[in-house]
């Protein structure tokens, strides 16, 4: 798999650790000292610590300078991210933990569940009423019938759910950057910290939902020009058909930049597929991304209100595409 996005010339790859259906298994850091709080005890590293969470399709990448005990708090910050992207999950047929693929129902009227029959994935999409109506309409073109189906009300916290995100970007950073971020994994090791930040922005968008590709990556842009006025290392997660990014809330080396609209560096991802031997790639381009505000403690609902669903009856195409809570 290769990687592109339109960065303009201001930051190059740090760093990136990609795991896929058939690959091999990746592990880095170095063992037996915790980098998230520097435990040097060899009897805490007896579990296996996945870089990425296990609940979002990771069965490819982990960290060997993960202590048990940041392992298991850390858990809390996966949870609350996976809650989060529960329907993408389960409209893949993302396998979390044991390998037990994610199923799940739609809120109301409407329902979807996924299958597996004779070796093959599917979708059982069905509506709860009498008047079909109601949920499944002729859609803005011939031939073609749109529906919604409302997120499940499964509350989430976001700032858990940021600090899921930024626990993995410290995974991947190398050893020398490591100084520069002490605050925030010192800001790690509290799961219910009082800290008032102003906001917690994340970046998130979507590619190929329904169809969701079996791997997950983690990725770091690092500027190219020290006194530029954007952040210092960006953090991107690609889980199937969800991206993530976030900066990295270096303790210095970010303090020249003016309070501006902390969504104003985004950057659209793309996921380039390796196809065997002479087989074309497959790109996949995720969605302009939408600015979400994670800073909140308590419980919030999740960030995707519904899917539309769209089918072409004539073509049996299908699409997904999300429709985003106004906040």
């Amino acid at each position: 798999m290769r990687l592109e996005a339109d960065i303009g010339g201001r930051y190059e790859v740090l760093c990136n650790e990609t795991g896929y259906f058939g690959g091999n298994v990746i592990r880095i850091g170095e063992p037996k000292v915790c980098r998230f709080c520097g435990e040097t005890d060899t009897t805490l590293f007896k579990k296996k610590a996945h870089t990425f969470p296990e609940s979002i399709g990771n069965k490819w990448v982990f960290s060997l300078d993960e202590c048990d005990r940041c392992n298991l708090l850390f858990g809390d910050y996966e949870d609350a991210l996976a809650t989060c992207v529960r329907p993408f999950l389960t409209l893949g047929g993302v396998r979390g933990k044991k390998g037990v693929p994610q199923l799940g129902r739609s809120k109301g009227q409407s329902s979807i569940k996924h299958i597996f029959e004779q070796g093959k994935r599917g979708l059982s999409l069905a509506a709860q009423v009498e008047d079909l109506d109601s949920v499944f309409r002729p859609g803005r073109s011939a031939g073609v019938i749109e529906a919604d189906f409302i997120v499940p009300p499964a509350r989430f916290r976001p700032r858990l759910a940021y600090k899921a995100l930024v626990k993995m970007g410290i995974a991947l950073l190398p050893r020398e950057e490591l100084g520069n971020y002490s605050k925030l994994r010192t800001w790690l090791q509290t799961k219910n910290d009082e800290v008032d930040f102003p906001s917690l922005d994340v970046l998130m968008s979507f590619v190929s939902v329904g169809n969701s590709p079996d791997m997950v990556s983690g990725t770091l842009l690092r500027r190219l020009d020290p006194i530029d006025v954007v952040p210092h290392i960006l953090f991107f997660l690609t889980a199937g058909s969800v991206c993530f990014q976030i900066d990295l809330l270096a303790d210095e080396l970010d303090s020249h930049i003016p309070h501006v609209d902390p969504c104003h560096v985004k950057i659209r991802w793309t996921s380039v597929l390796l196809g065997e031997s002479d087989d074309p790639p497959i790109k996949l381009r995720y969605s302009d991304p939408t600015c979400l505000d994670w800073s909140a403690a308590d419980l919030a609902d999740p960030p995707v209100e519904k899917l539309k669903f769209e089918f072409n009856v004539a073509t049996t195409h299908a699409q997904w595409t999300p429709i985003m809570r106004e906040s």
